[in-house]
């Protein structure tokens, strides 16, 4: 049986660590989702929480405008901060986002609504992709998961 790993976000918009705590005492990976959220001393206050009260490694969602908060992370990474999952598709600074966060400790995942998106993904060279269907909320592309599931698949086979 192939393993895998589950992943519990915050609620999008609250910035609020506590479910990502909750998630990681139970074994899971609890993501801040910190992706709408701006002022950069909120995002790593919510951090250090999760490193007070968790004994696991989490992640943090970052979307396209999370400037300075990509700044304050790569300033002060968090021990225990694994992952890095950048929301909010291809933007002019992906790519020198992706190149600095592999300079740090922890692994970069690109969230993908598109088969265009997953070539970004390819392009950049992410640790991850989290494939985003049109049935989720917030910002989705127009086809399912289980179809960007299906091109994700024939584009690793080929």
């Amino acid at each position: 049986m192939q393993s895998f790993e589950v992943l519990a976000l915050t609620p999008a918009q609250h910035c609020d660590a506590s479910l990502a705590i909750a998630a990681c005492r139970s074994g899971a990976l609890g993501v801040l989702d910190a992706s709408w959220q701006l002022d950069a001393r909120r995002v790593m206050a919510e951090l250090a929480r999760l490193e007070h009260y968790t004994d696991s490694a989490y992640a943090v969602a970052l979307g396209p405008d999370s400037q300075p908060v990509l700044e304050s992370l790569c300033a002060d990474w968090p021990a225990r901060l694994a992952w890095v999952l950048l929301t909010g598709g291809d933007h002019k600074s992906l790519g020198d986002w992706v190149q600095l966060l592999q300079g740090q400790p922890g692994r970069v995942a690109l969230e993908v609504t598109s088969a265009a998106e997953m070539e970004v993904a390819c392009r950049l060279g992410v640790d991850a992709v989290v494939l985003k269907g049109h049935e989720a909320g917030g910002r989705v592309g127009e086809e399912t998961s289980f179809l960007l599931l299906q091109r994700w698949q024939r584009g690793q086979a080929a």
